[in-house]
């Protein structure tokens, strides 16, 4: 009956009324509703910068502007669902770059810190492509895995020449040599970023200039092609050493 009465109110009384009902009955009084009509309350609560319902699925996280993620944990959120766009919300907090949002979903012990997108990525991904240490450091702390077989936090701090992240993901035990799902290496990534300071960091962890991909190319050659003289000579210099 509510969900009737609801769906036939103006949107703005929609949305306030939302704001006083109980946690549990938002949650189910929400999920019956229309998409449409979903969306209008999602619109016209203007969830401010994070908030739950800024960072969190907007599928179960409260209507209620000033609910913080810490309470709606504790008021039965799960944090480690996706949203529509197939993220958790530690995820979007690490995307948005929302350090309170973030500190609030990492350091509760309910918070999966490796939690898989829907694409595959984890937080550490994210912050490894971002080149955010301080959020890297965190998550590592939490027990946030390094490695994984396909794609890799090394492999996107490399490909985007995040030197200092690539340097950091060794320290903690990366490695070095690590295939991506196509079969790149993290230093034939780094090539790819034109940052000779990225490959030498990676070469300086042993990582072999001449591993080659599913195209069966590898960093040297791919410096050849683009014609990175002084990247090439870097190569070319460790692998003959070796």
């Amino acid at each position: 009956i509510l969900v009737n009465i609801i769906s036939e109110m103006h949107s703005d009384d929609r949305t306030d009324l939302f704001k006083y009902l109980p946690y549990a009955l938002q949650q189910a009084v929400y999920a019956d509703l229309s998409p449409e009509i979903q969306q209008q309350i999602q619109h016209l609560a203007r969830y401010p910068e994070e908030s739950a319902g800024a960072i969190m699925s907007s599928d179960y996280v409260t209507l209620s502007p000033e609910l913080n993620i810490t309470q709606a944990i504790e008021q039965g959120q799960d944090p480690n669902v996706l949203n529509a766009d197939g993220n958790p919300a530690i995820i979007v907090a690490v995307r948005e770059d929302s350090p309170r949002a973030f500190i609030a979903l990492a350091e509760n012990p309910k918070t999966d810190v490796n939690i898989e997108s829907l694409t595959g990525e984890t937080p550490l991904m994210y912050a490894a492509i971002e080149g955010n240490l301080e959020v890297a450091r965190v998550l590592v702390n939490r027990g946030a895995q390094v490695n994984r077989l396909g794609w890799a936090p090394l492999h996107y701090a490399a490909v985007k020449g995040q030197t200092k992240m690539v340097e950091f993901l060794l320290e903690q035990g990366a490695f070095p040599n690590a295939p991506a799902a196509e079969g790149s290496s993290p230093i034939l990534l780094a090539v790819s970023s034109r940052n000779e300071a990225t490959v030498r960091a990676l070469l300086k962890a042993g990582a072999d200039p001449r591993a080659i991909n599913q195209e069966r190319l590898n960093a040297i050659e791919l410096a050849q092609r683009m014609k990175l003289t002084s990247i090439e000579k870097l190569l070319q210099s460790s692998s003959v050493s070796k």
